[in-house]
């Protein structure tokens, strides 16, 4: 279905973009003159809902997956009646979900960043370290939108 390919492929590049910056906010702390200690009291110090679903391009991928989940929801067969008000509802269960799930990838990708500093990892380095870890740590989008969407269907 091309509007799941496309929101999870969105949702993906904006997760690859805010990991990029995070990182790189991160090393920009290190080329500032911070020592390792301090880096890591900032990192540990960080809203990550806000910084990361808010302030970096998570919330692009955030917007890409709720536009995608109206589109699904106006095309669903519903069986009975079904109010606005209930569509509604069901759009901000998935936009908690996905703000939650994004919340998550950021807490990995914090995590990632703060090993790496603290291990003096280059910047490649980190990255393929975040990489590994989202993909040990965090559930796969296609997953959750899938599956989302069958509770949609049965419910």
């Amino acid at each position: 279905m091309a509007v799941l390919d496309d929101a999870i492929k969105a949702y993906n590049d904006s997760i690859e973009q805010a990991s990029s910056e995070f990182l790189s906010d991160a090393k920009q702390l290190e080329e500032e003159g911070l020592t390792t200690e301090e880096i890591l009291l900032f990192l540990a110090a960080i809203d990550i809902s806000t910084y990361f679903v808010q302030d970096l391009a998570a919330s692009a991928g955030v917007g890409a997956y709720m536009i995608a989940t109206e589109r699904l929801l106006d095309d669903l067969p519903f069986f009975g009646a079904t109010s606005e008000t209930q569509l509604l509802a069901l759009q901000n269960v998935q936009r908690s979900s996905i703000i939650r799930l994004t919340g998550t990838v950021g807490e990995s990708i914090r995590m990632s960043i703060s090993q790496g500093i603290a291990n003096k990892l280059g910047t490649d380095d980190i990255a393929d370290l975040i990489r590994r870890n989202l993909g040990r740590d965090v559930p796969r989008i296609d997953t959750i939108i899938t599956s989302t969407l069958g509770t949609y269907q049965q419910s």
